[in-house]
């Protein structure tokens, strides 16, 4: 984020790059466009999206920021489809007029170099004084500088200086450096290859021009086209698939063509020459050329020697159908390049869908063929990553099913059709060229706590939940269990409404097996152990045993407590039968410390949960009060302090990250609102590999290959086939193969592992990036993630029961529409059967560091500070001035309230100008009153303190770690507004600092980080004996009436300069900024800087303590050293 060394900028976390759907409200603000579109919550009416995220962008992203990949492209296309807008409602512009004006909004300088590259073209349609009509903007950023003034119309936002913005340099913009890049093999691709070519003149003697395809018949075209037939009978153009070549009228041409493949039967055209290739049939089809009024010339043949096969660039054909062999592809902004293996479609002959391409009547779509004999869907020119291969293909889908993956469309003129790949009139069609498609997302660790988790999931790619749970009770917002016949029933009932396959586990905590029994006989798919109800050896082996009887599959939440015994104890109770082994990680749960030890044992198939996903900075620091939350522990016992702080350990947590990246840990799941998040399954499970790719290099599998196949089928096995295959569910889902479910997900490169383009549920689109409904076509602003037509059909979806379920009545007197299908195989499966993670070293925990060694290396890794596919912010503009009396323009912030509905704890700052008079703006979960920046009064001040405690901002003064502030020594903190001795113009510095501290505060609340910069009015009290020293340092505070311990500062203008100086210089606290400023830069960027500011340099500050951890065997707490 380069201008962020140019311009102070606040920033206000409220989308993340894997947002879809509705997944939005009170969370995320925006979402991505599958065109590089931009789109709001799912409720907000269509026709306000673009006005208000435009209104937003302009005011809050604005040009001069140059914010991270993920929100630029839709923030810049926001802006100018909302000027777009603007200038149409004016009525002083047509169509064309925009179409130019759109590209000269925002130039190179403004935006990063993947907003180019991305951003392709808007297209917004407005109502115009004739009416509504559509405008489209190609390759809107087309030039250095753009024009400032008509980027912010309408917003009165002052121009900034276009020095201000850096071009980015040629470096910057390398293709390899874009997200999804392509980078072909150099050189060309030889087409149809092996065939009988022909050249022949050929004239248009018509009054109009005629354009024929690659793949129509020759002899078939325009009457009017003179040449000769005879010798065309049986071929085609020799040109690349889906082109074609356009006579104009008069126009004469020599042409090249091919012959025919396959069983070489002509169809269609005008019918002159239907049939099987036969030059027996020359007299026939003369006299049909003379009645219909062909043109015809007889031609002497030529040296057909001489003619060279056609050629095509490796680079246009992968523009075009495709990245194909040798040929290497980025996964969206990561470190990961997969390489395509193979190619199983045909040089010559791919399927292309449109207008004078491949696949119409008597081409590539098959004349005759019947329903049965042809596919409902076939997705062309895919790249199809999968545990069994990273390849091109065509894929085929019939009732549902995969029913053919390889080379699709009509055998009659093709060769090389895959048998039960017939493309014909009954065939739909989904174009794949430059897409990525991978199996469905499974799930396998899901707490139903909420039905709207099913749209956060599919959302980003998952179709499979398995889990347990009832709603939000206690019980299932801690463990994943749906207990008893009753509620058994209940649930099932519920999901069968659901757009995805799930199932469900019952309770397993129960020494003796009856209850058991009965559960699975009610419709359970697998049995859970959890610790809060007790996974004690004798439960363990119950419960197991029931498993076995049922064919089912056994998950288990380990004792963290150790109460029974310690792991030891519980890898006995497992009698080497098969178990699936929840939380075999670093933080979750589990036997501490050494729970991820499991992975050595044949039996356990073990898997981890994404909040630790992959090591950041942050980890450690979210976790305490998500354990507390979570498993109903009080802050107030020191046994359950205890407890939770003996989940959370770095060097564990670390280790969990090298486990992933050999194989060990098989599985990945996400814990839904139970200490994980159900819509970042598969995007931290591509984080981690993205990390360990950055830290570890490349797989030994992949060295010298210059891509990463290898690591990317690993990983992609973790979340795809192998819960399938752990939970009995591989003979329908988790593999792109044939028989399967054709559960897919269709990923744009440049978006992988993020935002879907599409979601297929059983061969129909069940989400899909979608624009405006009442537009002319599908791709108008607002683009995002909707609900298609499959949730609509419940037969699309599985309900996954045990077998006993099915063979005893139960399920069918559920009455139950979805598909049902009993789960197998669950009892004989092994770890050597999970796909590319089967590996079980040896593992050794030290119970007293923690250290984790795997066949006696040392696994850890250092925590991240920055991933790929991740954080997404709005960045604004601060305007300062001499901060007498104004500090900033502040409405944008309450424009997101509006626009978004105000998250927990953000402010909304209503009214930025410099007036005396007061102004109230109510907005839920923000300050009560905010008025102008010059107060008149103490009632004023008084209100606006009252409002931030309403709002529950937590303002303590400075750079503060969140959870070192002991709550119960440190006294309430007081904002104090002494205005005694205070002039009006020092109550309004007070006001405008309060403001600014406020607004820094409330941001560094709501993200995700571990420290909180908090600041306040006029004077702060705290105790800071409850800190530690490295965090005493950090601390700026200003009091006018100073106490022992804390700092004084000379007024509230210099402690506001302060915050802002110390957010922006902090390296360690990874706030908002993460950049390194230098005092000659901040110098110039604040103006009206007291004159004390910027502070000399000083040296640099040592390093927070580690975080305090439970020692083992009750010896108090023990400190342990960071991760190196």
């Amino acid at each position: 984020m380069e201008d962020l060394r140019r311009v102070i900028q606040f920033a206000i976390p409220v989308f993340t790059a894997n947002s879809g759907t509705d997944r939005s409200v009170g969370r995320f603000a925006l979402i991505f466009g599958a065109q590089g579109g931009v789109g709001v919550v799912e409720d907000a009416p269509n026709s306000t999206r673009d006005r208000q995220a435009g209104y937003l962008a302009a005011r809050v992203a604005g040009p001069a920021s140059t914010c991270a990949r993920s929100q630029a492209e839709p923030f810049r296309s926001a802006l100018i489809a909302n000027n777009l807008q603007e200038l149409i409602r004016d009525g002083n512009h047509n169509v064309a007029d925009l179409m130019s004006i759109g590209t000269t909004m925002l130039g190179r300088r403004h935006v990063l170099p993947a907003v180019v590259s991305t951003l392709k073209q808007i297209q917004v349609e407005g109502t115009f004084p004739q009416g509504t009509y559509l405008v489209t903007v190609q390759n809107p950023i087309s030039s250095d500088d753009g024009d400032l003034d008509k980027a912010l119309f309408g917003s009165f936002l002052p121009t900034p200086d276009p020095e201000l913005f850096k071009v980015p340099d040629d470096e910057e913009c390398k293709a390899e450096k874009m997200p999804g890049a392509v980078i072909a093999v150099k050189g060309k691709i030889s087409i149809n290859k092996g065939r009988k070519r022909i050249q022949l003149k050929v004239t248009n003697h018509g009054d109009r021009p005629v354009q024929v395809g690659s793949h129509y018949h020759f002899i078939e075209t325009n009457p009017q086209l003179e040449f000769d037939r005879v010798r065309s009978y049986g071929y085609r153009l020799d040109i690349a698939a889906g082109t074609s070549i356009r006579f104009e009228a008069g126009d004469e041409k020599t042409v090249t063509l091919v012959e025919i493949a396959g069983r070489k039967i002509v169809r269609g055209g005008n019918n002159i020459a239907s049939g099987v290739l036969d030059l027996s049939r020359t007299d026939e089809i003369l006299k049909n050329i003379e009645a219909g009024n062909f043109r015809n010339i007889l031609e002497p043949a030529g040296d057909a020697a001489h003619i060279k096969p056609f050629e095509i660039d490796r680079s246009v054909y992968a523009s075009m159908f495709g990245p194909t062999v040798g040929d290497r592809i980025r996964l969206g902004d990561t470190d990961l390049w997969i390489k395509v293996e193979k190619d199983l479609t045909s040089y010559g002959d791919e399927c292309k869908f449109g207008g004078g391409k491949t696949l119409r009547d008597g081409m590539g779509q098959a004349t005759g063929e019947s329903d049965e004999d042809t596919l409902d869907l076939v997705i062309i020119n895919a790249v199809i990553v999968d545990w069994s291969g990273i390849y091109k293909a065509d894929i085929g889908i019939k009732n549902g099913f995969i029913s053919g993956i390889g080379k699709a469309g009509s055998p009659d003129v093709m060769d090389g059709v895959t048998e039960g790949m017939i493309v014909g009139s009954c065939t739909d069609v989904m174009a794949g060229e430059g897409m990525i498609v991978t199996a469905g997302g499974i799930d396998t660790h899901i707490h139903y706590i909420c039905p709207q988790q099913a749209s956060e999931c599919m959302a980003t790619g998952v179709t499979t939940l398995l889990g347990g749970g009832t709603g939000p009770t206690a019980a299932t917002t801690a463990t994943t269990c749906t207990p008893g016949k009753n509620n058994m029933r209940d649930m099932l009932q519920a999901l069968d409404t659901m757009p995805l396959n799930y199932g469900i586990t019952g309770k397993g905590n129960d020494s003796d097996p009856k209850a058991l029994r009965e559960q699975v006989e009610a419709g359970a798919c697998g049995l859970k152990l959890h610790e809060d109800w007790g996974s004690s050896p004798a439960a363990i082996d119950s419960c197991l045993t029931v498993c076995e009887e049922y064919d089912v599959q056994c998950l288990i939440h380990t004792d963290t407590l150790n109460e029974s015994g310690f792991v030891e104890s519980t890898i006995a109770a497992f009698k080497n039968r098969a178990i699936h082994t929840y939380h075999t990680e670093g933080a979750g749960g589990g036997h501490a410390p050494d729970i991820i030890s499991v992975v050595e044992h044949d039996n356990v198939l073990p898997s981890s949960t994404n909040p630790t996903r992959p090591y950041t900075r942050n980890t450690l620091d979210e976790h305490l009060d998500m354990v507390m939350v979570c498993h109903h522990l009080s802050k107030n016992i020191p046994e359950d302090i205890a407890f939770a702080e003996s989940r959370i350990r770095a060097e564990t947590i670390a280790g969990e990250d090298v486990l992933h990246d050999m194989g060990a840990i098989s599985m990945m799941s996400s814990d839904s609102q139970a200490m994980g998040r159900c819509g970042e399954v598969v995007l931290r499970t591509w984080n981690t590999a993205h990390k360990n790719k950055v830290q570890r290099g490349f797989l030994k599998e992949d060295e010298g290959t210059d891509a990463d196949n290898f690591r990317v089928k690993r990983y992609v096995s973790k979340y795809t086939v192998n819960p399938a295959i752990a939970q009995g569910m591989s003979h329908l889902l988790g593999s792109v193969e044939v028989g399967k479910l054709a559960d897919l997900v269709i990923w744009d490169p440049a978006w992988f592992g993020t935002k879907p383009t599409m979601v297929v549920k059983s061969g129909l689109i069940s989400y899909s990036m979608m624009g405006d409904p009442n537009a002319s076509i599908s791709t108008v602003q607002p683009i995002i993630g909707r609900p298609m037509f499959a949730p609509l059909v419940p037969s699309k979806s599985v309900l996954f029961v045990s077998q006993a379920s099915i063979d005893c009545g139960n399920i069918e007197s559920y009455g139950l529409k979805k598909r049902v299908e009993a789960v197998k195989g669950c009892r004989t499966v092994r770890k050597k059967d999970m796909k590319h993670n089967f590996s079980r070293p040896k593992i050794h925990v030290d119970p007293e560091n923690y250290r984790v060694e795997a066949d006696g290396v040392h696994c850890t890794a250092e925590p991240s500070s920055e991933l790929p596919l991740t954080q997404a912010i709005i960045a604004t503009i601060v305007q300062y001035f001499n901060m007498k009396p104004c500090v900033a323009s502040l409405a944008p912030l309450a424009l997101a309230s509006q626009v978004f509905g105000a998250p927990q704890g953000i402010i909304s700052l209503a009214n930025e100008r410099n007036t005396d008079t007061a102004t109230p703006a109510r907005s839920a979960n923000a300050l009560e009153w905010i008025g102008p920046i010059a107060p008149a009064g103490e009632e004023v001040g008084m209100k606006m303190v009252q409002g931030a405690r309403d709002a529950q901002v937590h303002h303590v003064g400075g750079l503060v770690r969140r959870k070192k502030i002991n709550a119960s020594k440190a006294p309430q903190n007081k904002i104090v507004c002494d205005r005694e001795d205070m002039t009006a113009a020092q109550y309004g510095e007070t006001w405008a600092a309060y403001k600014l501290a406020s607004v820094v505060g409330a941001l560094a609340a709501t993200n995700e980080s571990s420290v909180v910069v908090i600041g306040g009015g006029h004077g702060h009290c705290v105790d800071l004996t409850a800190c530690d020293e490295a965090e005493r340092a950090r601390i700026q505070l200003c009091n006018d009436n100073p106490q022992p311990n804390h700092v004084k500062v000379q007024t509230i203008a210099e402690y506001a300069y302060r915050i802002i100086y110390e957010c922006a210089r902090q390296d360690g606290s990874g706030l908002i900024w993460g950049q390194q400023f230098d005092d000659k830069e901040f110098n110039v960027i604040i103006s009206g800087c007291p004159a004390n500011y910027p502070p000399k340099k000083e040296e640099p500050k040592a390093p927070l303590a580690p975080p305090k951890v439970n020692g083992p065997k009750g010896k108090g707490p023990k400190k342990v050293e960071a991760v190196v």
